[in-house]
This record gives structure tokens, C-alpha cells and sequence, in this order.
């Protein structure tokens, strides 16, 4: 099917007929291990496995790493599939980081 024509189904209310000619497998995403996980990272991806995650001052003190740097890993950590929230109980305490 040409674009053009793909374009028009969309456009005329059959996006079924645009959606079945789409090539290709997505299949299932695997879930991120430690295999694929950079191995600077690893320190800290085990920190914030925990049940309560690591707060960055628990990080810097545990790791002897500097905000900088952590900031960096946990931003690998994301673009490597891990789930890494950040969160805060209120408004003045600290972000705790957590992987789901």
C-alpha cells in the first residue's frame, strides 16, 4: 500500500486498513538484566533495587561517587531499560530513588 494511500484511509476513518499493512514483528520487550546493565552502574542499580530505593546523599556515601556522576548512572540505568523513579515524601525532604 503507498503512503498516499495510507494517508487516505487514515484520513477517510479506516485506520484497520492502515494499522494490517504495517511490516515487520514489535514482539515482546525484554525485561533489562544485569548482563545488559553497564558494570559502573551495577553499585547503584543494587541500591536502588531495594524495597525503600537509596536517597542521593545514602548514594554518595555508599558509592564514594559525586552527585554528578550519579546523576549520569542512574540516566544510563533509564536508557537501558530499568524503570529508576524519583520521588519525595514531602516537599522538603530528599528525592529517594527507587527501580521497579
Amino acid at each position: 500500500m503507498g503512503a498516499i494511500t495510507s494517508l487516505w484511509q487514515f484520513i477517510i476513518g479506516k485506520p484497520s486498513e492502515v494499522a494490517k499493512s504495517g511490516k515487520g514483528d514489535a514482539g515482546a520487550v525484554k525485561s533489562p538484566t544485569l548482563e545488559n546493565t553497564p558494570r559502573y552502574c551495577v553499585a547503584t542499580l543494587k541500591l536502588v533495587s531495594r524495597p525503600r530505593g537509596a536517597s542521593m546523599s545514602h548514594l554518595i556515601n555508599k558509592t564514594g561517587k559525586t552527585k554528578g556522576s550519579l546523576s549520569q548512572e542512574i540516566s544510563t540505568l533509564r536508557k537501558h531499560g530499568h524503570n529508576v523513579l524519583k520521588s519525595r515524601k514531602d516537599s522538603k525532604s530528599e528525592y529517594i530513588y527507587k527501580a521497579m
